[in-house]
């Protein structure tokens, strides 16, 4: 921290605060020195006690830096190692399911027991993907912040040390032009051990290694940055390759293996939202219990844009949350809602918002709606006029 000088009877003390290089004017203070306004040895004190003092920061930094690219490296080794083993079970759970899809589709079983098993081994295949694929997204996400934190620290650590460093030889400079106005001066040159840094040339020595060290660490930044990167860009090709296998399979699975899976796997829940999340209309083949599972139905409404819903149980068609999610994506599908909901004005306007012929399946009171009526002319290019009462 400075004490400014503003007059010739000014002192000097404490010039510095040890980090706060940068808030001292040493161009300032070395000028009122050269022209005799500030005493000569206490601010040549005061720089050598920051000059100190930045080199004591400089080789902290160094340490922590070195304990903090440790840590990067363990860091990344260890997200690779689970980043790698998460793809090769992607990979490996893929190939299983393209070898049993092609199997069964060749030989298609002739017998009911058969056709039971294969389609169940065709589904447990198509199961054991999904399930690599979220745990390799969840070993991705956890990777992305891990190594994104261990890169910041390493980041911002080498700026503190370039930044100190870059500080150092400013006040080196400042100490030479400070040995120079004593010289002129003809001041009697300071006394300083023999062993101190600026003596024994271990203070340049220290700036000079520091800079190397710097270089080094960023080039083991740089490094890791380039490696994650790679990981992510193979990691995409195994996701890449699992998504292929599981859309060509999708008729395998979801047409051919649902008939055939057994009635105990049709009862499993995770198996029907596992089917759903795939092909919303496969609702229709679930067992009534699932037509009436909130979650369920409200997942295969949004998968089939709409048309799930004619395949919902009684009770969720009266549902106005359910309904306006089928219609919000496709307003056809007011045909297969209560009459309650055709009645209900924010469903029947969501629906002709989405497509105004929708307007066909609207209660009649809300047929003669103006507002209603011209947001479905609007929507429908004028066709839903001839449905308006």
């Amino acid at each position: 921290m400075c004490h400014c000088l503003d007059s010739p009877n000014d002192t000097v003390v404490d010039v510095i605060d040890t980090e706060d290089t940068f808030d001292v004017d040493w161009e300032s203070i070395l000028d009122k020195v050269a022209k005799g306004f500030a005493p000569f040895e206490p601010v040549y004190a005061n720089l050598q006690k920051q000059i100190d003092a930045e080199l004591r920061c400089v080789e902290e930094n160094e340490k922590r830096l070195h304990e903090e690219v440790g840590r990067m490296q363990i860091s990344f080794n260890t997200s690779l190692e689970l980043l790698t083993t998460s793809g090769n079970a992607m990979t490996l759970a893929t190939r299983m399911l393209e070898k049993n899809r092609e199997s069964v589709m060749k030989t298609q079983p002739s017998h009911a027991k058969d056709r039971r098993q294969a389609a169940e081994e065709l589904v447990l295949c198509r199961s054991a993907v999904l399930a690599t694929v979220q745990h390799n997204g969840e070993v991705l996400a956890k990777m992305r912040v891990t190594i994104g934190d261990a890169h910041r620290v390493v980041g911002n650590r080498l700026q503190q040390t370039l930044s100190t460093l870059h500080s150092l030889m400013g006040l080196f400079q400042h100490m030479a032009e400070m040995l120079r106005v004593a010289k002129v001066a003809c001041m009697p040159a300071p006394r300083m051990a023999p062993n101190h840094p600026m003596v024994d040339g271990s203070a340049l020595l220290s700036v000079e290694k520091g800079t190397i060290k710097v270089r080094e660490f960023s080039e083991q930044l740089q490094a890791s940055r380039r490696a994650y990167r790679q990981a992510i860009i193979t990691n995409r090709k195994w996701i890449r390759q699992s998504q292929l296998s599981l859309r060509d399979d999708q008729w395998a699975v979801f047409g051919w293996a649902l008939n055939h899976v057994s009635e105990v796997r049709k009862y499993d829940r995770e198996f029907i939202l596992a089917v759903v999340m795939q092909d919303g209309e496969a609702l229709e083949h679930a067992p009534a219990e699932f037509q009436g599972d909130r979650e369920i139905v409200h997942l295969a409404v949004q998968q089939s844009n709409g048309w799930a819903l004619q395949f919902a149980g009684d009770k969720l068609q009266h549902d106005k949350e359910i309904v306006l999610a089928a219609v919000r994506r496709s307003g056809w599908a007011l045909q297969y809602a209560a009459a309650e909901m055709k009645s209900n004005r924010d469903v029947v306007f969501a629906a002709v918002e989405a497509d105004g012929e929708a307007l066909e399946h609207a209660a009649e009171e809300l047929r003669g709606d103006p507002e209603v009526v011209r947001k479905a002319v609007l929507h429908s290019g004028g066709v839903a006029m001839r449905f308006a009462s």
